[in-house]
């Protein structure tokens, strides 16, 4: 796979995130075990890639710091039976919150950050793309607020009840896919994103 470098010092770096010992045990003592979810099956199992486009990648040491691990998660889940969904922000009409908010400047900016073009030319180069990967624009933060995005009606028609959540931005979009992706009643498993 290839994997462009961000035109800095050329180092990506991961995040140096762990989960404190403290919070195992709170959840040990609460649920009887460590994990949410202890195990997965990967024919019902989708891994969704939140928006890994050039707006977000090409200045972002860390972004492509998880390049790799994504790329190792999608091959595995692919080899095991699962499905892999590559999730784009889509053009968005002018909205006068998001410009109170941002700014003008910038909410233009975020408007056209998911670029142009068919969704897979659109993904970070550094991926692979298999063919019967899932493919969506969405149009708010989450991949699964009602009518913003074709993502839960793809993923059930494949019978998906689990998803793993990674990409950037983790605390935004992932999250916000993450929170909306339980409420529609599927188990969720949010990796480390940038």
């Amino acid at each position: 796979m290839r994997h462009r470098s961000s035109g800095r010092s050329g180092q990506h770096k991961p995040h140096a995130w762990r989960i404190e010992d403290r919070e195992y045990a709170r959840q040990e003592e609460r649920r009887g075990r460590r994990h949410a979810f202890e195990t997965l099956e990967p024919a019902r199992t989708a891994l969704v890639v939140i928006d890994m486009v050039r707006f977000f990648m090409s200045d972002s040491s860390y972004c492509l710091g998880i390049v790799p691990n994504i790329s190792r998660i999608a091959a595995a889940l692919h080899k095991a039976g699962g499905t892999v969904a590559w999730v784009v922000p889509a053009g968005a009409d002018r909205m006068v919150v998001s410009e109170e908010f941002f700014g003008p400047e910038m909410a233009a900016r975020f408007r056209r950050s998911g670029g142009d073009g068919p969704v897979a030319s659109r993904l970070w180069e550094g991926f692979e793309i298999y063919p019967d990967d899932l493919l969506a624009e969405k149009t708010a933060f989450s991949a699964f607020f009602p009518g913003c995005c074709p993502l839960p009606s793809l993923l059930d028609a494949r019978g998906i009840r689990t998803v793993l959540i990674t990409g950037t931005v983790t605390n935004v979009c992932c999250e916000s896919s993450a929170r909306d992706a339980s409420t529609l009643g599927l188990s969720r498993h949010h990796g480390g994103g940038c």
